[in-house]
């Protein structure tokens, strides 16, 4: 993370509440990955944690990791497009 300006962001967006640095914060986000990029890097973690065998993931907790996915590709998309449209000063 050396040289980007994220750690600054989230540092002041805790400081002080702003919006701004929440927007930022998704500029720098996308900037850095493309609109597919979360989507594609997720999905990737999330088959390779169902391909684990692992006794002690149940069917409900797989459910839920499906459940979590799904939702969070809706927020990346929403928030990409959000981040598009908003202009940063």
């Amino acid at each position: 993370m050396e040289g980007s300006p994220l750690p600054e962001y989230c540092k002041q967006l805790l400081l002080t509440g702003e919006k701004e640095y929440a927007w930022r914060i998704l500029k720098d986000y996308f900037d850095t990955f493309d609109e597919q990029g979360p989507q594609e890097i997720l999905w990737f973690m999330f088959t390779t944690a169902m391909k684990l065998e692992n006794e002690e993931v149940s069917g409900s907790e797989r459910s839920n990791m499906i459940f979590f996915y799904e939702y969070t590709v809706a927020l990346f998309k929403a928030a990409y497009l959000l981040s598009k449209k908003k202009t940063i000063k």
